[in-house]
């Protein structure tokens, strides 16, 4: 038994048969150590087993009965267990083929006989401990133990020095994405998609070892890769999907890779990380989800990435300042004479000093910096003080659509929040309409229908925008509790002359409204278009035909003219 005091020390296993020494160097090794002795190697391996992960070191003699020094250090570095023990010799010869041939075998230091002066001994003792345990801090931290590749730190250092000890070979920065690994682990549990990133991993170490290269896992789904250049890395993206037969799921795994070409020595030097960033934006110009993909860095990427990060910086102010504007897209009944039905609320963002910023900018880039939520609550009241105005100008309710982003369904207090708004303003339920995409009802089902059932038990009508965007299916139309579907524009855009595309929208409309759901087509821009949809028993119609999104003040004419078609005055 060892007292708390004793349990605080390092513990050191001595093997020597000559007692005399045994009890000499085990009396000085025990003013700083607990000290296990034995007498020959056999005792030495059945203590060391018996102690296995406490003990810091093993000191053994050569010449020993039943097992020697030389079968212990072999033993001992062939077994997992105990392969990470320094090992000291005691030695008496100095003779350098003995020693040649310890260190050969796994020994890291030799202690000469007679023993020296105990501050001497125990100084090279804490030396030689301090050293494993160094090392093994540092192998503990240098991989990724999921992967085997290099942890960040440990990779941006050896990315440095691999380029500068090799300045004159010509070296690429490579940054991989695995799309949808977070739907495996969703769908088939974490250690599905641990499992997929260790094929991906053990692909890229073996591809690495042939290129002159090194890598990392930067984070969850991304690795970081240097190399010498290649022409190509098509064979690496197609090992990789080899290696996912494996996993043996519906779910089909895909890569975006972006590559900085030919670094410059200098810049590499200079900022490293930097590097692997106009990589890592190479890669993020590449639509996720979509075929696996290369794409390569240039200047023009750089400027996207530097205009992105000063709208980042401005978005705050830009919603003090009220520099983002609602505008209104028409929606009209599809009808003889077609007529004014609704409004959907698109907002624009009019810089200061950059001008009109495309929705198609901002949006996802406030949608991957999780700033979506602020600007959907900017353009939720914004809109619902334009329709309370409309009704008190106009004398009639014309209902807006706003978008809800899939992450606002996640927001617990969405559904008080919406309703505060609606009463706040003095509107109907049914004159505030929320338009829901069609990709969010696929991220977590259960959550979808819980919240969607408790906004429509408030009153809310539900339009399930881009319907046919990416994951739909008719079944879906069963599913979920909506009033609308929006056909999305994918579906009208060349339907005039697809007649397979027409075929196709027959259907779904003939579905949608047998489960009693009214059918918006967006996106229409030709009399045609607008002609085979009619035909086709749709209610509703949007698009450039009939009005490009207006600021609210032109929508007002919409109004005006839907007055003058009623025989209203307003």
């Amino acid at each position: 038994m060892y007292s708390k005091a004793e349990d605080m020390r390092r513990t050191v296993v001595v093997a020597e048969d000559e007692i005399t020494n045994l009890l000499l160097l085990g009396g000085i090794l025990s003013i700083e150590y607990n000290v296990l002795t034995a007498e020959n190697g056999v005792q030495a391996l059945k203590i060391l087993k018996e102690n296995a992960g406490r003990i810091s070191l093993l000191l053994t003699d050569l010449i020993m009965p039943e097992m020697n020094g030389f079968d212990l250090i072999r033993t001992v570095k062939a077994d997992p267990e105990l392969e990470k023990i320094p090992i000291i010799v005691l030695t008496s010869s100095g003779d350098a083929k003995t020693e040649v041939e310890c260190l050969r075998y796994g020994a890291v230091e030799f202690l000469p006989k007679p023993y020296g002066m105990p501050a001497t001994i125990l100084a090279r003792v804490q030396r030689i401990i301090e050293l494993s345990e160094d090392k093994s801090i540092i192998q503990a931290t240098e991989k990724d133990l999921l992967t085997g590749l290099y942890t960040n730190g440990y990779f941006l250092e050896y990315a440095l020095r691999l380029e500068e000890h090799h300045h004159e070979r010509d070296y690429d920065a490579l940054v991989l994405d695995i799309d949808r690994i977070k739907t495996l682990g969703d769908l088939y549990g974490e250690g599905k998609a641990n499992r997929a990133l260790q094929l991906a991993a053990n692909e890229i170490i073996g591809y690495l070892a042939d290129v002159h290269g090194i890598g990392s896992r930067f984070n969850q789904n991304t690795f970081y890769l240097l190399c010498e250049h290649q022409e190509s890395y098509e064979c690496l993206i197609q090992t990789i999907e080899r290696s996912f037969s494996a996993l043996d799921t519906d779910v089909r795994l895909s890569m975006r890779l972006g590559i900085l070409p030919h670094i410059r020595n200098e810049e590499f030097s200079s900022d490293v990380m930097g590097q692997f960033m106009k990589a890592a934006a190479a890669c993020s110009s590449l639509k996720a989800g979509g075929p696996s993909s290369i794409g390569f860095f240039d200047e023009k990427l750089q400027e996207q990435k530097r205009l992105k990060e000063s709208l980042l910086k401005d978005f705050d102010q830009a919603i003090e300042q009220r520099q983002f504007v609602v505008f209104y897209q028409p929606k009209f009944s599809i009808e003889e004479k077609p007529s004014l039905r609704s409004a959907e609320a698109l907002v624009r963002w009019i810089h200061p000093e950059r001008g009109m910023i495309s929705p198609g900018i901002f949006i996802p880039l406030l949608e991957q910096n999780g700033l979506i939520q602020k600007l959907d609550r900017y353009v939720w009241e914004e809109a619902a003080w334009q329709e309370a105005e409309w009704k008190k100008r106009y004398g009639i309710s014309v209902p807006i659509s706003v978008n809800v982003s899939r992450i606002d369904l996640y927001d617990p207090h969405l559904v008080q929040t919406l309703r505060s708004i609606v009463e706040r303003f003095k509107l109907d339920f049914d004159e505030y309409l929320l338009e829901i995409t069609e990709s969010a009802y696929s991220s977590d089902m259960a959550q979808m229908l819980d919240v969607i059932g408790r906004l429509k038990g408030e009153g809310f009508r539900i339009e399930m925008d881009d319907f046919g965007s990416g994951y739909s299916s008719l079944t879906r139309l069963t599913d979920m509790p909506i009033d609308v579907i929006k056909l999305d524009m994918s579906f009208i855009r060349g339907l005039e002359k697809d007649v397979k595309k027409q075929d196709l929208v027959e259907i779904i409309i003939a579905m949608a409204k047998k489960f009693g759901n009214l059918v918006v087509a967006e996106g229409v821009e030709l009399e045609e278009q607008f002609n085979i949809l009619r035909g086709f028993g749709c209610d509703v119609a949007q698009g450039y035909y009939f009005s490009k999104p207006v600021p609210a003040d032109e929508f007002g004419k919409f109004i005006e003219q839907k007055c003058m078609q009623e025989g209203r005055v307003c």
